[in-house]
């Protein structure tokens, strides 16, 4: 029980610190990004988001900033942001492990995220926001504020969250052979992957010049954890739990080790931890008569069942063969689209029966305490419903699950329920890297035949780079971001935890046409202006210090990859992505006005607080919120 209470304790701290990072990282941002003066100006959206809000306390909002209430989207957007700073800190030090806690926590990142729109959208956001729900109501105490009583310490409460890392790893692996993507079907993704990630770590140089039959051996382990692997995390065994968990960690680790995924792999690593919390029962044998552990360590067959499980998986899943002549030695995946939805059909409304089942089993035990009865039915209860509802995006996997109404009988029961709360993200779908992108065209390179039989492997990553000319010196020059590709001199960076949400969103621009991403046009409109909040997103210390004046920006498409030798990339010119643009250019402002933004003024958030009217009354708080942004 002891080791139950530290580990419990561990999880809800690293939540709490996960989300610290996560409120401090928007707001560092938030000035260039979301605010009044950013790019994407969370006021634009406020009414979309928030409609009831906005109508009954920020009526008129869009129009002068302010509302009945004296409260700006801005203010509004902050003080959420500090308040979850606040309060992350508290359960990340331990001070406060409290149920409500985390719902309020959980609560304002809601708010945060809907109101950054674009450059809040991704899986990571939605996946921390159902881990926030889920463990304020399922995982972390109510009846006090740190420790835990005889009732909250059940083994009902991990599976929420056991079941939520299952659908995450078995969704982001199932989702790769679906798309029928062919670097993930010739098990050569890796070879693309380190170069063509959204921010490649420091070491993704040096991962990307391993061995051909490495990477594709990579691939193929990490189907294996990620598929097959999952099930192990709902296991009724301890030790089959352990050691899913265990390979999950390995997973995530090599993800950090070589990419830039913010706190994403950290909260991944996270969720493992209940599923490592087991009964007393399962390590010794238990004195029935008196309940207690006579010390006596029962056989253990995990490990042998689980290795023979995995090698069996391997087998089925990949064929391994040696080519004549070259000597090489060839993997290829086994497994097609419609095999795995075969697999799907059978395997996943038998792994819900199971889990439902054991929660069943297990409630048992719990509601027959007689201390706080009712209070462990009620536990019971939105546990159950808890993974219910998060099983209800299962049935997007496939048309046999969708059709079939009697093997998801109980998921189709909580429908319903998930419809009318899938708004504030409580249970959603993951499918994380279903296509590769990056992917050069190989017949270029004639009859040329790469590693194992197979066409070679061309990366070409997409990349915008900015071009500006100086007003002073009229002479063009780069336009230097602090994360993303640019200088072929410059080595990759580590930025994780924190996510630079302009250079990951650059990445996605680059896959598309300017008219998809008007915040891009929007951006080039703030430099143009010499924005300061905008700016400082930048790595242009000679545009802040020393105020110089942008006359036009383009944009111009690249290919990058990493170089065999001295830069750590190479790169050539595409094509032309946006034409050179101006201040005086009509055609911009009609394209702004067109997409919904407004001719804003530009406040510098670093030397003065923006954010509230200008009434004596709030000159405190003025000064008070800038204090704080200035300490970040």
């Amino acid at each position: 029980m002891l080791m139950t209470v530290v580990l419990r304790q561990r999880f809800l701290s690293g939540l709490g610190l996960i989300f610290l990072i996560a409120f401090a990282s928007y707001y560092v941002q938030f000035p260039g990004l979301v605010s009044s003066s950013g790019i994407e100006p969370a006021g634009r959206i406020f009414s979309q988001a928030f409609p009831k809000l906005h109508q009954d306390w920020f009526e008129g909002i869009l129009d002068n900033n302010t509302s009945q209430l004296w409260i700006t989207v801005d203010l509004f957007c902050e003080v959420a942001c500090i308040s979850g700073i606040f309060c992350s800190a508290l359960a990340a030090f331990g001070i406060i492990h409290h149920g409500l806690l985390f719902l309020g926590m959980t609560m304002l990142y809601y708010f945060l995220v809907k109101l950054g729109g674009t450059f809040y959208s991704f899986q990571w956001d939605t996946l921390l926001l159902e881990t926030g729900w889920i463990t304020s109501i399922c995982y972390a105490p109510w009846s006090r504020l740190l420790s835990f009583e005889r009732t909250e310490l059940n083994e009902i409460g991990n599976w929420p969250l056991r079941f939520l890392l299952f659908k995450l790893m078995f969704m982001s692996g199932i989702v790769k052979i679906q798309a029928n993507c062919p670097t993930w079907n010739h098990l050569t993704a890796l070879e693309y992957h380190f170069a063509t990630q959204c921010l490649p770590g420091p070491l993704a140089w040096h991962a990307h010049q391993l061995h051909p039959l490495l990477l594709r051996m990579g691939v193929a382990m990490t189907f294996l954890i990620e598929i097959q692997g999952a099930f192990l995390l709902i296991s009724w065994r301890h030790g089959l739990r352990q050691i899913g968990a265990c390979l999950q960690i390995i997973l995530q680790v090599l993800i950090i080790a070589t990419g830039n995924y913010n706190f994403f792999n950290a909260l991944t690593i996270l969720l493992c931890l209940p599923c490592l919390e087991g009964a007393p029962s399962d390590i010794v044998e238990v004195d029935k008569k008196n309940g207690v552990g006579v010390g006596k360590k029962k056989k253990n067959f995990d490990l042998p069942i689980c290795c023979a499980f995995l090698s069996w998986s391997f087998g089925t899943m990949f064929a391994v063969k040696k080519l004549e002549g070259s000597g090489q030695i060839s993997i290829s995946l086994t497994w097609t689209k419609a095999f795995c939805e075969k697999i799907i059909d059978h395997a996943i409304p038998l792994a819900i029966f199971i889990v439902f089942l054991t929660m069943i089993f297990s409630s048992r035990r719990i509601i027959g305490m007689k201390k706080g009865k009712l209070g462990a039915v009620i536990h019971v209860v939105i546990c159950v419903a808890s993974v219910g509802i998060s099983s209800v995006p299962f049935m997007n996997l496939s048309p046999g699950l969708r059709m079939d109404s009697w093997s998801m009988l109980p998921t189709r029961l909580f429908v319903e329920p998930w419809h009318r709360i899938q708004p504030f993200h409580f249970s959603n779908g993951y499918g994380l890297f279903r296509q590769m992108t990056g992917v050069g065209d190989s017949s270029r390179n004639g009859d040329e035949v790469g590693w194992g039989g197979l066409p070679p492997s061309v990366v070409e990553r997409p990349e915008i780079i900015l071009e500006g000319r100086v007003a002073s010196t009229n002479k063009v020059r780069e336009l230097n971001f602090r994360w993303k590709p640019g200088d072929v001199s410059r080595r990759p960076k580590q930025c994780a935890p924190h996510q630079p949400r302009l250079d990951w969103q650059m990445w996605f621009a680059a896959l598309g046409q300017y008219q998809n991403n008007p915040w891009l046009v929007h951006m080039i409109y703030k430099l143009l202006q010499n924005c300061g909040p905008v700016v400082n997103l930048l790595d242009e210390a000679i545009l802040v210090e020393e105020g110089e004046q942008l006359e036009n920006i383009r944009a111009v498409l690249y290919t990058f990859d990493f170089a065999r030798a001295n830069d750590w990339w190479e790169r050539s010119p595409s094509r032309e992505y946006l034409p050179s643009l101006s201040l005086d250019n009509p055609s911009l402002k009609t394209f702004l006005s067109s997409q919904g933004y407004k001719e804003e003024m530009c406040f510098d958030h670093r030397n003065k607080c923006s954010l509230l009217p200008n009434e004596k009354y709030y000159q405190f708080t003025c000064i008070f919120l800038a204090g704080l942004r200035d300490m970040f």
